[in-house]
């Protein structure tokens, strides 16, 4: 092809075009087409571009100016367009690129834009259809068009970077737990975050380019600052941020939120202020402090002496110690280890009690600590803290109490008690020996009188002596009786009292009974009424003891009812019930002391009174002893004055019913037979 020709006021023509083209620097034209328009028309060429650099190694085609816009080109390599440069005329043309920009392609020129840098990041190319074999022209502004747009690249690159890092700004101070602030060096607002808006009440339209005063201003209005002058207030708070001394501190809120505020001057310029709301810390570290001092006073008052200790492996290291008196007591500091004050024959148990706790078990054991001058006796307990993740024991929790006096009153109890047992052997003994030694003679007494009596061995003379043999005789079998009410009763207190059971026939028993007393009560002139039903189930006991126990509360009746007095004796038996048997008198009664008194042994409630209330004090203790024997209960209801009635009240098991023929050997094997009828 034949050379274009151009002359040099041409030239100079398109060089004044395109100088004037850049000095317009439109703002409605974008920018990297303006530089395409002026390269084309510097060159006198009939399409422009320029082409930036992908990462992946081909040229992305930015802008365009002249015959196509080529708004869509393929993603040529940057390699083949590389050849492609250096190929001329028709073995110039790539594939679809004379389609894209409308003509033959015959003349490339092309210009690297190069980053401040110096790396090329781009490219500015110029295609013509005819061919151009001059050498290469306007150089100088050629070069300046690629700096141009390089420029603009890089600015742009700047725009998108800036607004991505104010994108993750604003992301990061939304997403903070503090509250944030951020001023420019002018004073106003450059950033306000979501909790910020939240804490303060602010909405996010009310601080756009607001400046610092008209924050202070709006918080003094809404009284975040508490009483006072506002203007004052204002000017303080200004006075704080323009110092640019770096604070913090505690704010609290009206509404009695705490906020922890810390603020400081960046260093080209501005304020950052952020907050962070503590009210629910502060709220814990107030409830510790206050917990943490009762239990200091709580310490300081006990009298024990608790204790931590940290675990590594199978040390035991001294971690904290509480309880002042008993600390101070036993001269120790919290950093002391007490294994060292353990007695040395007690220490084996504290090396099993170590034992227990490393396997995760409490343990509880009493020890002596040796303080040098004496030994104490502690109740030492305690449990250990288990690591979840491991399950071992990774501290021990303990508290020692002082038992040092309950231990020296045990001692006491024991010898004590020791002393009572042996009293009390000693007591049987001698009442078991007394009562041996007493009834020898009292038997040969109440035997000779009897012979004297019924003048056996020939006449006594006088007949009065009849009568005093006779007292000899009735003071004889007293005595005797005495002697073996005390013998019960000391068998009773030691267990010894064993039962000899059988059937009994209620009536006969009472019946022996009458017999026996109510000589008795006529001399005392005592009405003796007896109330029994018709037919009565035998019972299980032991007939002499359950005769013993009817003679002693009838005796009693008897001999404490006054002249004209009524004395009654009844019995009731049922299925369900049990056996019930009472004795009631009209006598003086007895008042609660006195019945306590009554039921205890070798007492008289009335020792001054005349003779006919003179007696052991046997009666009821003894009774009471005989009932509880058989499985029942003794029970006085008395009142001063108004009589007395006594209860003994015995188990259904005690009732026999004849459901078949009874055998002497089974009788201790008779139970309850509910469903059958009564004798």
């Amino acid at each position: 092809m034949a050379a274009v020709r151009r002359d040099a006021e041409t030239e100079a023509g398109r060089r004044a075009r395109a100088l004037a083209l850049l000095a317009e620097r439109s703002g409605s034209e974008p920018l990297f087409r303006q530089a395409c328009e002026a390269f084309a028309i510097l060159l006198g060429y009939r399409w422009a571009g320029l082409l930036l650099l992908e990462e992946q190694g081909s040229l992305r085609l930015e802008a365009a100016w002249g015959a196509s816009a080529l708004s869509a080109p393929a993603p040529w390599p940057l390699s083949a367009l590389s050849e492609w440069h250096q190929a001329s005329g028709a073995e110039a043309n790539l594939p679809g690129l004379a389609e894209a920009v409308g003509f033959p392609v015959e003349s490339c020129r092309v210009q690297a834009i190069k980053s401040p840098g110096g790396e090329v990041i781009g490219q500015l190319w110029a295609l013509h259809d005819e061919s151009d074999d001059s050498e290469a022209r306007h150089q100088d502004l050629a070069a300046l068009l690629a700096s141009w747009a390089a420029g603009e690249a890089e600015r742009q690159r700047l725009q998108q970077e800036v607004a991505q890092s104010k994108d993750t700004l604003d992301i990061l101070l939304n997403h903070m737990r503090e509250a944030v602030m951020l001023f420019g060096p002018d004073l106003r607002v450059r950033a306000i975050n979501r909790r910020m808006c939240e804490i303060f009440g602010y909405s996010e339209s009310l601080f756009q380019n607001a400046t610092l005063d008209d924050i202070i201003r709006y918080n003094v209005a809404q009284g975040e600052y508490g009483p006072g002058d506002p203007e004052a207030l204002a000017r303080r708070r200004h006075e704080m941020v323009i110092a640019g001394v770096p604070d913090n501190f505690e704010y609290r809120r009206p509404d009695g939120r705490v906020l922890e505020v810390q603020g400081r001057a960046l260093p080209r310029g501005g304020y950052l202020r952020s907050m962070i709301d503590v009210t629910s810390h502060r709220r814990l570290q107030d409830a510790l402090r206050e917990s943490e001092r009762r239990y200091r006073v709580v310490t300081e008052m006990t009298s024990d002496l608790v204790f931590s200790y940290l675990v590594q492996g199978d040390r035991f290291l001294p971690e904290w110690m509480a309880g002042s008196p008993f600390a101070k007591r036993l001269g120790v500091e919290p950093q002391v280890n007490l294994e060292r004050l353990v007695y040395a024959a007690d220490r084996p148990l504290l090396e099993a009690c170590k034992e227990r706790l490393l396997s995760g078990r409490g343990c509880v054991e009493e020890l002596r600590l040796d303080l040098g001058d004496g030994v104490l006796w502690v109740h030492l307990t305690t449990q250990p803290e288990i690591d979840p993740a491991s399950g071992r024991t990774m501290r021990v929790f303990g508290a020692l109490k002082d038992i040092t006096e309950s231990k020296r009153a045990e001692v006491r109890l024991r010898e004590a008690m020791r002393a009572v047992e042996l009293a009390d052997r000693t007591k049987s003994d001698f009442l078991a020996n007394m009562s041996h030694e007493l009834r020898t003679p009292l038997n040969a007494i109440i035997g000779f009188a009897e012979v004297m009596e019924h003048e056996m061995l020939g006449p006594l003379g006088q007949p009065v002596y009849r009568d005093y043999v006779g007292d000899i005789r009735a003071s004889g079998l007293h005595l005797l009786e005495i002697i073996n009410d005390i013998l019960d009763v000391s068998k009773a207190e030691a267990g010894k009292l064993e039962l000899d059971q059988e059937p009994v026939a209620p009536r006969e028993l009472i019946e022996s009974c009458l017999r026996l007393v109510r000589q008795r009560a006529e001399q005392a002139q005592v009405d003796l009424r007896v109330e029994l039903p018709k037919r009565t189930p035998l019972l299980l006991g032991d007939p002499r003891r359950l005769k013993q126990i009817l003679l002693n509360l009838l005796t009693n009746a008897i001999k404490f009812s006054p002249l004209g007095g009524i004395v009654r004796l009844s019995i009731r038996i049922g299925p369900r019930s049990g056996i019930l048997i009472e004795v009631v008198d009209s006598g003086i009664g007895m008042s609660a002391e006195e019945v306590t008194r009554a039921l205890q042994p070798f007492t008289q409630l009335h020792p001054g009174l005349h003779r006919g209330h003179e007696g052991t004090g046997l009666g009821l203790p003894l009774s009471r002893r005989l009932v509880e024997l058989h499985d029942g209960t003794l029970t006085l209801d008395t009142t001063p004055g108004k009589g007395t009635r006594v209860r003994v009240q015995l188990p259904p098991s005690r009732i026999v019913y004849r459901r078949r023929r009874l055998k002497m050997s089974d009788a201790v094997q008779v139970r309850e037979a509910r469903d059958s009828d009564p004798l």
